[in-house]
């Protein structure tokens, strides 16, 4: 199986650029995959999804933590939806990052900085 093939079952069809580019892609077969007549789609600075299609809820998440980086924190109402609780749907995520990680909100997901990230969510 192509490494690609594993990140990309592993994470809800979504890739970040330096994975793709550590899998074995190039720059060029990642702009022909993302060109207009590509099958893959760019749902936020450096994160694609592999296919043309919409977003799922779940996407969106895995989307917002590649994007946000490894020290994120999904909190807010997908938190609490993850925690079984009842609340009215958004299609933001909102997600915690480290006060110096150098993100911005963007599209579906609102940056929330903090000096004290939950050691384990």
């Amino acid at each position: 199986m192509p490494p690609t093939t594993a990140i990309l079952r592993q994470q809800s069809d979504l890739i970040t650029r330096p994975q793709a580019l550590t899998a074995g892609l190039t720059d060029q077969i990642l702009r022909r995959r993302v060109s207009m007549n590509g099958r893959w789609q760019i749902v936020l600075p450096g994160i694609y999804l592999s296919h043309n299609g919409g977003l799922t809820a779940a996407q969106r998440e895995v989307a917002a933590a590649l994007y946000a980086g490894e020290d994120c924190v999904l909190t807010g109402i997908v938190a609490l939806q993850a925690h079984g609780m009842r609340v009215p749907r958004s299609d933001l995520v909102d997600v915690l990052i480290p006060a110096a990680t150098r993100r911005q909100s963007m599209a579906f997901v609102r940056i929330q900085r903090t000096t004290k990230v939950p050691e384990s969510p």
